[in-house]
């Protein structure tokens, strides 16, 4: 009896895009709160200059979470290949298990919140991905036919 594959790659390029962004990710939560807080400000600084606007700390620091793991929603879409409900569960693994290791940070804790924002932006672009490759994949298939 073979045993099926959970998640098998799909990409090698992006798996390994995948993989960097996860280190980058773990990275940045490996920085203690006062390293953190100072690079977050630094860059809420810049976008403050180069817009003419100002924003709440706070919601940069969410923002930033949303999308880093929206990112890493495309690679592991474009790298993993099974079923949603896995593809789903591997992101909200790393999420977890990377509050879990911020816990350990001297000034950083564990936020369910922040959890929750970082599957958000991963969950979300899974499903992108998968919708937008649907339409791509029908979009070729009407134009083939004209052919």
């Amino acid at each position: 009896m073979s045993r099926k594959n959970i998640l098998k790659i799909k990409s090698k390029k992006y798996f390994v895009l995948m993989i960097l962004w996860i280190i980058l990710i773990y990275y940045f939560s490996s920085q203690n709160a006062t390293n953190s807080a100072k690079q977050s400000l630094g860059i809420l600084n810049i976008i403050e200059n180069l817009l003419h606007i100002t924003i709440d700390h706070g919601f940069l620091r969410e923002f930033a979470h949303f999308t880093l793991y929206s990112v890493l929603g495309i690679f592991a879409y474009k790298s993993l290949e099974g079923k949603l409900l896995f593809l789903l569960l591997f992101g909200i693994a790393i999420s977890i298990s990377d509050e879990l290791f911020q816990s350990l940070i001297d000034g950083r804790s564990c936020s369910l919140f922040d959890v929750f924002i970082d599957s958000s932006g991963y969950v979300l672009m899974i499903l992108v991905s998968k919708k937008t490759s649907r339409l791509h994949y029908l979009y070729k298939q009407i134009n083939n036919k004209n052919i």
